[in-house]
């Protein structure tokens, strides 16, 4: 294939495996949830990074849940997502996001950061800058005893770019040397697939594929069907010239993994890399062959992506409406509560208002009862006081002429039996007027009186 297309291949391969064992490594705290999540991320960004970054935009939503190391494990591997789509200002934007957090927790996986920091500049051609990451990463690694399998594999790939073949020789052979010495790493295959590329290049064949069929069975074993797509596809750019049906028989294969995972970027790759190899060999009918399917997943993969965008636009208007509603709903629930409200306070009002009339209704109607029992008392004692003082002042009647006549008449005995009644019928209203006198008195209590407890047994005796 192409160098372009190779270098990709090359760092899809040592970045998943970096970024693999990164979320293994952590998967045991307390946050297992969130990192069960981002796993799963790892794994999508390989077959399909459209929807992984638009799980990651999902995920983000928790993000004030997060804990400091999840949050790294978080901006790093969005990365490796933006990386993988040719977002190179995001994915340094997101990786550096990623060092501060790292730089505020003890240096935390700081050496993975660094290996990122690396490829993104070998993927924007600073190579001394990716050089100065990978030996930062590589010192940290082996400083904390950690798998620098990794980071020695890109400083290889670095070298062969810069043309630097000895160098890229010395990381690879000690990886090699590493892994067969029993040294435990998640990359293995992702070293020997690499190395392969290299010693093709230099027209070592026979290592190459031995190296690269190596890869291929671990990865089998691994069930990782991604890098089986690129291992195939490499045997069969290795042995096209020295057996073009077994060549066929890896590209046939690499094409059907790429198809069962629909994983159209790759088949871009693929296509593209396959159409300028047969286009090198003369054989322009199967170059046109590859071309057109080239532009067949391209479509295809910009399809997808609008019909991706179309989703996820409907998405955020369904989650608009559904935000509406429930704005909507709290506010006819906060209106109905005020309504309630305001309806018992009325109706607590009424009662009120209710008991006040009918206690004051029976204050009127009593003092209506004792107005009419005191009116009532009123006339039957006036009539007793007219009956009264009607009987003295009867016996006053005629008295002027009485006494005229007895004048007269000469008879002073009867003149002083006239005197006697006179007095006694005056003595009889005067006491009458006294005791109208102090009952009236008594009723606007003007009487003072001073109550006491009397033996009513001594008061008889």
């Amino acid at each position: 294939m192409r160098p372009t297309t190779k270098k990709l291949i090359i760092i899809t391969l040592a970045f998943y495996g970096w970024s693999t064992a990164f979320v293994h490594a952590q998967s045991k705290s307390e946050d297992d949830d969130y990192y069960r999540k981002i796993y799963y991320l790892d794994t999508l960004i390989q077959s399909d990074p459209e929807a992984a970054l638009l799980e990651f935009g999902k995920l983000e939503r928790d993000y004030s849940q997060f804990s400091d190391t999840i949050k790294v494990a978080f901006h790093s591997l969005r990365e490796h997502n933006h990386y993988r789509l040719g977002n190179y200002d995001q994915a340094f934007q997101d990786i550096r996001k990623a060092q501060e957090l790292s730089v505020n927790n003890n240096n935390y996986r700081l050496d993975n950061i660094y290996l990122s920091f690396a490829h993104l500049y070998e993927a924007v051609d600073s190579l001394s800058q990716a050089i100065d990451y990978y030996q930062k990463a590589r010192f940290l690694a082996i400083k904390s005893g950690l798998d620098a399998i990794p980071i020695n594999d890109g400083l290889a790939q670095v070298y062969q770019l810069l043309g630097q073949i000895d160098s890229a020789k010395y990381y690879f052979e000690s990886n090699l040397k590493a892994v067969e010495n029993g040294q435990r790493t998640t990359s293995e295959a992702g070293v020997k697939a690499n190395y392969a590329t290299l010693l093709y290049d230099l027209g070592e064949l026979d290592r190459a594929i031995k190296l690269q069929e190596d890869a291929l069975a671990l990865e089998i074993a691994l069930n990782d069907s991604i890098s089986q797509i690129f291992s195939n596809a490499n045997l069969g750019r290795y042995y096209y010239e020295r057996d073009r049906e077994l060549a066929n028989q890896y590209i046939a294969k690499a094409f059907s993994i790429a198809e069962n995972l629909n994983a159209k970027r790759y088949l871009l790759e693929l296509t593209e890399g396959f159409a300028e190899i047969e286009e090198g060999y003369g054989n322009f009918e199967e170059a046109l062959g590859y071309f057109k399917s080239f532009h067949k997943y391209q479509n295809e993969l910009v399809n997808d992506e609008m019909l991706d965008r179309v989703k996820d636009w409907q998405i955020t208007l369904d989650n608009q409406k559904k935000d509406e509603e429930i704005r909507s709903q709290k506010a006819k629930t906060r209106n109905l509560v005020i309504i309630i409200t305001i309806v018992l306070m009325l109706t607590a009002w009424i009662v009120y208002s209710n008991t006040q009339i009918r206690k004051v209704k029976k204050q009127l109607e009593a003092q209506n009862h004792e107005l009419d029992e005191l009116n009532a008392t009123k006339d039957k004692f006036f009539s007793i006081i007219a009956h009264d003082l009607r009987s003295p002042m009867i016996g006053l009647q005629g008295v002027g002429q009485k006494l005229e006549y007895f004048i007269r008449k000469e008879r002073p005995e009867k003149l002083l039996e006239m005197g006697s009644k006179i007095d006694q019928s005056i003595d009889q209203l005067n006491h009458l007027l006294n005791n109208l006198l102090n009952w009236a008195t008594s009723q606007v209590g003007g009487v003072p009186h001073y109550p006491d407890m009397t033996d009513l047994a001594d008061l008889v005796n």
